[in-house]
């Protein structure tokens, strides 16, 4: 994924930064479940107040990933990442197959975007954002409705009451027929 990720943004050294930010963190992951462990890049429910560790990790280990990533000085390409791979596992064998490698050409580094250009780009990452936050509300079985003022309201699915009053305007939605179901 680290290779493909390097080659993708043609931004490793961004990559192996937000790696470090990760491992840092000690921020528990709320959203987490059984079923949505193994997409993170960390183990999402190593305990509270502890920074990840390479034993831990539901990923190779992160310190190694990022020292793979920080040796990719060349490029940005499959084979500067089989090489830079070698590198940090002195004398030891690629990861990349020779038959990928031989397919591909080289591919730049590019450097860090001017937080000008961030900030156009974010109205983007919010859309992107609120459709994943979404997808991850469904999975947990929680009901979304829209309210006429547009607000739209998260429902638990242990929630017993018919009707939810919108934070914003005030109005009474009801949970169960705004789907056409009825309750039960």
């Amino acid at each position: 994924a680290d290779s493909s990720s390097a080659l993708y943004t043609r931004y490793p050294e961004g990559l192996a930064s937000a790696l470090e930010k990760l491992a840092a963190s000690t921020a528990p992951v709320k959203s987490a479940n059984q079923s949505s462990a193994p997409m993170y890049i960390i183990n999402p429910f190593r305990k509270k107040g502890r920074a990840a560790s390479d034993l831990s990790s539901t990923h190779p280990p992160i310190s190694e990933r990022i020292r793979i990533l920080r040796s990719m000085s060349g490029g940005a390409s499959l084979s500067d990442y089989d090489n830079a791979f070698r590198q940090v596992h002195k004398g030891g064998r690629g990861v990349i197959p020779l038959s990928a490698i031989a397919g591909a050409g080289a591919v730049a580094l590019r450097t860090a975007v001017p937080e000008v250009a961030q900030r156009e780009a974010k109205l983007g990452k919010v859309e992107r954002n609120r459709e994943v936050s979404d997808l991850m509300w469904h999975l947990n079985n929680y009901k979304i409705i829209i309210c006429a003022c547009g607000t739209k309201l998260k429902i638990p699915p242990k929630l017993k009451s018919a009707s939810v009053k919108c934070p914003h305007c005030g109005r009474d939605n009801r949970v169960w027929e705004q789907e056409g179901q009825e309750k039960g």
